[in-house]
């Protein structure tokens, strides 16, 4: 994905992906949504910058998937904790 090999990426975080200018942004964000499972982007389709092997590109994020997924893993680490 993104032109980067599985060997390339394993064990990598996302920032491999993500452009310098916008990683801090991107990790703020992702806390806050991981930990209200809401984001400010709503079931908007947004274009955003990513880093692929050859160079710079574009790519569609759905944020729903994105705020959906992390509401799922917040909620079955609050129940995990509470066994």
């Amino acid at each position: 994905m993104f032109g980067f090999t599985e060997e390339d990426a394993l064990g990598q975080s996302l920032d491999l992906i993500i452009p310098s200018r916008q990683q801090q942004r991107h990790w703020d964000g992702y806390h806050q949504t991981l930990k209200t499972g809401i984001t400010k982007y709503g079931d908007d389709l947004l274009k955003v910058p990513a880093l692929h092997n050859d160079g710079p590109h574009f790519v569609d994020y759905f944020y729903r998937v994105f705020a959906a997924r992390r509401r799922w893993q917040r909620e079955r680490h609050r129940s995990c904790d509470s066994q």
